[in-house]
């Protein structure tokens, strides 16, 4: 399973708002059951999106300046950004689905060429309300009749 890049004040302008792809930052604090829940999911949705998104993690115990900045008002957040922007947003203990729904949105709306735009819908299938674990199983898969 993919891992979260750990971004503090010091690196946070170099490694998010300056990134050349897309970026999700996932907001936690060690104390927030939700937060503790909701990690294996963001590091699935991390390990499934590979190369076409940067995923970081800020422990809103420690960066007070990422945190006022973002203005992050409610944990868990996780935050879509391109270049220095915020594009969209999820706030509490969120779904798998929910996230990778999002995660294909944003990338769709905001970075995906047209073969990566085939893996993103193929992950994604609302009709079955299933989500692939790997990019593999999301090309093996079949439409829903």
């Amino acid at each position: 399973m993919a891992s979260l890049t750990e971004t503090t004040d010091t690196n946070y302008e170099a490694k998010v708002l300056k990134s050349e792809l897309i970026c999700c930052v996932y907001y936690n604090a060690a104390w927030c059951k939700a937060g503790l829940n909701l990690i294996d999911t963001v590091k699935a949705a991390a390990n499934d999106v590979d190369s076409k998104m940067k995923f970081f993690e800020a422990d809103t115990d420690k960066p007070p300046k990422i945190i006022q900045t973002a203005s992050v008002h409610a944990i868990p957040t996780l935050h879509f950004r391109e270049e220095s922007r915020n594009v969209d947003q999820l706030r509490g203990d969120v779904s798998k689905l929910d996230l990778l729904g999002k995660t294909s949105a944003v990338l769709t709306e905001h970075g995906l060429d047209q073969n990566d735009l085939a893996f993103a819908e193929a992950a994604f299938d609302p009709d079955s309300a299933e989500i692939a674990d790997t990019p593999a199983e999301a090309s093996s898969k079949t439409p829903a009749e």
